[in-house]
C-alpha cells in the first residue's frame, strides 16, 4: 500500500495512490502515484491533472466551462481549497508527493478556475489591471 522514500534525510511512506476529486462532474478518480526516484523528482500536480483531463475526454465526459476556463489545481481540507499556482516560484509546491499526500490530510481536486476576476474596477471608474 505504501512505497518507501527518503525526503529531506527522513524515511517517510509514500501511498501508491492518489484520490482526485473532480467536484463539476461530482466523480472522483483513483489514480497511480509514480514516486520520486534518483532519475526524476516524480510527478507535480500538473502531471495529474492534465493525465485526469484526458481520462475524462477520453470516457465521453464534457463540461462546457473546461473549455472556456483555465483548469485549476489545490489541495482541499475540508472547506478550504490551497491552491497550486501555475507559476509559482517554488517547485516543491507543485510537486505531488509532499506532506499534504503523505500525511493524507488533503484530498487533490481539479476544478475551472471560473471566479478569478481580470480587472478590479476603482470607485471613480478607473481600472486596475491584474498581471
Amino acid at each position: 500500500m505504501y512505497l518507501r522514500s527518503q525526503i529531506r534525510d527522513r524515511e517517510l511512506d509514500i501511498p501508491r495512490t492518489v484520490v482526485v476529486h473532480i467536484p463539476e462532474l461530482d466523480m472522483k478518480i483513483v489514480r497511480e502515484v509514480v514516486p520520486p526516484s534518483p532519475e526524476s523528482e516524480g510527478e507535480t500536480v500538473w502531471d495529474v491533472r492534465d493525465a485526469i483531463v484526458n481520462i475524462i475526454k477520453e470516457s465521453g465526459h464534457s463540461l462546457e466551462q473546461w473549455d472556456h476556463a483555465p483548469i485549476g489545481v489545490g489541495w482541499r481540507k475540508g472547506w478550504r481549497l490551497e491552491w497550486v499556482l501555475d507559476d509559482t516560484p517554488n517547485v516543491d509546491d507543485a510537486m505531488l508527493v509532499g506532506c499534504q499526500l503523505i500525511a493524507q490530510s488533503h484530498e487533490l481536486e481539479i476544478r475551472s478556475i471560473l471566479h478569478v476576476q481580470e480587472d478590479v474596477y476603482t470607485k471613480d471608474g478607473n481600472i486596475l489591471k491584474v498581471t
